[in-house]
């Protein structure tokens, strides 16, 4: 449709035309640029971005990476693990977001920084399994250096969907159609009373706003 056909809305520009210096990261070698915002340079905002190493043939297991080509079968949408040098590619990412909030020159700057993992996109589960533990330090410690001035959110755009799960099994479409969302924020902000009244309520994307404010 026309509408389909407009470029998506930027939170990146929304949010440096708000005064923060943005950040982009991703573990997905696609062209993000062309897909949502019709563009084949940059994306719109952003002042960093960290996205090429996904596209490193270690990573993909193939010289050029088209998610119409490959499909589910090149990393991380395939059951192979996601490595770089022998490590998680999750702590590269872990360590450079880590290194953006604690730069010296954005000391006294409003910092904001989308950070893109997909290791869910694998009906194997064996993505989930490697990230768990490294997500759960790098929260711990992310949360203990910077808690007290920062709003973390933990979302998904979608649940569960990979493999024969979803089909078969009644709890997997109902999981798919709940994706997680989880935020934390510094003890002195005070949150509208709905946003704490809906808190633990189920919800859909499309109910962002009614969550907060309505």
């Amino acid at each position: 449709t026309e509408e389909q056909n407009e470029p998506a809305f930027s939170i990146f520009s929304h949010m440096q035309e708000s005064g923060y210096v943005t950040a982009f990261v991703s573990e997905v070698c696609e062209d993000w640029g062309e897909v949502y915002f019709r563009d084949k340079g940059p994306l719109p905002g952003i002042d960093h971005e960290d996205v090429t190493f996904p596209c490193h043939r270690e990573m993909t297991g193939v010289d050029f990476v088209s998610i119409e080509k490959h499909g589910v079968h090149f990393k991380p949408f395939g059951p192979q693990t996601t490595c770089l040098g022998g490590v998680e590619a999750v702590h590269a990412m872990f360590a450079y977001v880590e290194r953006f909030f604690e730069m010296a020159a954005y000391r006294d700057k409003r910092r904001f920084l989308y950070l893109d993992l997909a290791e869910t996109h694998d009906s194997t589960a064996r993505h989930a399994s490697c990230l768990d533990a490294a997500m759960a330090s790098f929260l711990e410690r992310f949360w203990h250096r910077h808690g007290s001035h920062v709003a973390l959110h933990v979302l998904s755009d979608h649940g569960l969907h990979m493999g024969l799960s979803l089909p078969l099994f009644a709890a997997m479409r109902l999981e798919h159609m709940l994706p997680v969302w989880i935020s934390a924020f510094p003890s002195h902000i005070e949150l509208p009373e709905v946003a704490r009244e809906n808190q633990y309520r189920l919800l859909s994307h499309v109910d962002l706003f009614k969550t907060w404010y309505a």
